[in-house]
């Protein structure tokens, strides 16, 4: 038994059709599936990372848009299928969300990184989309890196279907990071640029002072020091302001400023972070070196990385009265199975939750809490990673 997730790419989902890329060109053109010929496929579900030349910025221009309305169901109701645009890099990182024939307006993005994703439902269908971008302007001065190399590992991952987990191939999540305090592996972690360490605030319960902690990148067995391994230590500990981890365990997130930047190279690399909500029963990996056993009187802690599958669970759903009663924030994301199998245990807090989109990997979730080990109706908790980009970006630019 193991606790950790997978996820099927976001943007390969239109009824086995492949749908989003990665664009990287000066310019180019993309639409949705099928556009022009036919409609678009029903259960699509796709995205568009976009990224020119570094201190460009991209211009994003729609030439055509004709998906389903709002819902008929209710007035005003919500958009059924959808064009949505992230702007990693802006203030308000969410530009917005349209359907029907509202056709998103001419928009230039603050850095040279867009996300254009696309959802349909399984019921009315239409014409669908065709947009095309530009590389505008040349270097700018910007606060933070872009996320250009994120999500993308040198060795890939296997993602054979185990239940109760598996051996990972060794630097296959070339982000995953082992927080060691005192040289013992305590919590895990993410490298999601350079110089910072996404984790868990409840793993600095008691232990917040930097020079308790190393950081280990590019690792795979926990007790041993490996030939690709990067030791690094820790220049500051970032804690959400909002964590009170002694009354709940809201905003269970902290960031590592590392001493230097990690080199980056086969087996280091960065994750890339979430920029928008995955679905339920979206299919997704937990990596981590903690306990593979989930009994309460013994841990017994994993020598070498494990991956485990697990699914998003609907948040409505996990914190109903016979699963997690209301304990459950709109902070936080549940994955697992409803019948437990695979979770995140012990010692893997801190560890990433990620889900592929195109060919890129996303951070959707921070391993936070859960009752037991891989328990019936009893999920693993994650902090939600989408909910706190501004505050990682913040964070980020505050200590550069």
């Amino acid at each position: 038994m193991f606790a950790i997730v997978a996820f099927v790419a976001l943007a390969v989902s239109a009824n086995g059709q492949n749908c989003g890329e990665p664009l990287s060109g000066a310019s180019g053109t993309f639409a949705s599936p099928n556009y022009p010929d036919r409609n678009y496929p029903h259960n699509s579900n796709c995205q568009w990372d976009i990224v020119v030349a570094s201190g460009a910025k991209v211009l994003l221009q729609f030439s055509d848009f004709a998906l389903e309305g709002p819902s008929v169901f209710q007035s005003g109701g919500p958009c059924v299928d959808y064009v949505e645009i992230y702007d990693l890099f802006a203030p308000n990182y969410f530009v917005g969300k349209w359907c029907g024939d509202d056709k998103p307006p001419i928009y230039l993005s603050a850095s040279n990184n867009l996300v254009v994703r696309f959802v349909s439902d399984w019921i009315t269908k239409d014409r669908g989309f065709q947009a095309s971008y530009s590389t505008f302007g040349g270097p700018v001065t910007t606060t933070t890196a872009t996320p250009a190399a994120c999500g993308s590992p040198a060795i890939s991952p296997s993602l054979a279907r185990v239940v109760g987990g598996t051996t990972a191939v060794a630097n296959s999540w070339p982000w995953m990071a082992s927080l060691a305090k005192y040289g013992a592996h305590a919590c895990g972690g993410s490298l999601i640029a350079p110089g910072w360490i996404l984790t868990a605030a409840h793993c600095f319960d008691g232990a917040s002072y930097t020079s308790q902690w190393t950081v280990r990148l590019g690792s795979h067995t926990r007790e041993s020091t490996d030939s690709r391994q990067q030791n690094i230590g820790v220049q500051r500990i970032v804690v959400h302001e909002g964590y009170n981890g002694a009354s709940s365990s809201d905003n269970d997130i902290a960031l590592l400023k590392l001493n230097h930047d990690a080199t980056i190279n086969n087996y280091v690399s960065p994750v890339c972070v979430a920029p928008g909500e995955f679905p339920s029963q979206t299919s997704c990996y937990v990596t981590g070196w903690g306990d593979t056993l989930g009994v309460n009187f013994q841990i017994v802690m994993a020598n070498q990385l494990q991956q485990g599958e697990v699914e998003i669970i609907d948040w409505n759903t996990c914190n109903s009265a016979n699963w997690y009663g209301g304990d459950v924030s709109s902070n936080m994301l549940c994955a697992g199975w409803p019948m437990g199998q695979t979770d995140a245990c012990q010692n893997d807090s801190g560890g990433p939750l990620v889900c592929k989109s195109g060919r890129k990997w996303y951070q959707a979730g921070v391993v936070s809490w859960g009752h037991g080990c891989a328990q019936p109706n009893k999920p693993g908790v994650y902090t939600d990673v989408m909910k706190y980009q501004s505050w990682i970006q913040t964070k980020m630019a505050q200590y550069p």
